[in-house]
């Protein structure tokens, strides 16, 4: 991988908003623009899959956002990939490519059967390497409250015993602090243990 500090998300769910991808974004690092694909919903003519581009004040943000790739996000497992030429493409050049991945996509693997309230992150393959067994234990969540380490640790060991959890900060389009967690699980069935704690009230905050 190049200096790039540019990143590509597809295989998207047509119902993803720019909400939902700057609540997962966010808190790996500062955003210094970030699109969607297509920028406007058309009730008339669906999609079926949506892209999106986001440019990182730095190029090391990349690495860690390509940590995400094959996440399961509501119902499909996103492809993170860094974009080499650096900069967010217009609108056309994006959905070109949003459609081509689709179809490789659907050429090579089969619908995940996930329950849309599943909005929070997991990977399902925890076969082959020791990183993607760390990774298939790892869920993602978003919008927590400003509450310690500690805090956080105690709320997801609910649904099992937590290795690891790694809490990130970030600065939102608006100003705003966002704040979001890697939480790796010591047993992978904490995982869909974790996946039902979505929406669950955190300090009167709506985890993602």
């Amino acid at each position: 991988m190049g200096y790039t500090r540019v990143i590509q998300v597809a295989n998207l769910s047509p119902s993803v908003t720019r909400e939902h991808m700057r609540n997962l974004f966010y808190p790996i690092g500062r955003i210094s623009d970030m699109k969607l694909f297509p920028e406007r919903d058309n009730p008339v003519i669906p999609v079926a899959t949506k892209i999106l581009f986001i440019k990182f004040d730095s190029s090391e943000t990349v690495s860690v956002a390509l940590h995400l790739n094959n996440t399961v996000f509501l119902d499909r497992m996103i492809d993170v990939r860094a974009y080499e030429p650096g900069k967010i493409p217009d609108e056309t050049t994006a959905l070109q490519a949003a459609n081509a991945l689709m179809m490789s996509h659907q050429a090579t693997m089969s619908h995940l059967p996930m329950r849309e309230d599943e909005v929070m992150k997991t990977i399902i393959n925890p076969n082959q390497k020791k990183r993607e067994d760390q990774i298939a234990r790892t869920v993602v969540a978003s919008n927590l409250p400003d509450v310690s380490i500690d805090q956080v640790m105690n709320f997801f060991s609910q649904a099992g015993d937590v290795k690891f959890l790694r809490a990130a900060t970030g600065i939102d389009e608006n100003g705003i602090e966002v704040r979001g967690a890697f939480i790796e699980y010591a047993a992978l069935n904490s995982v869909s243990v974790a996946l039902s704690l979505n929406s669950a009230f955190f300090e009167k905050e709506t985890i993602m």
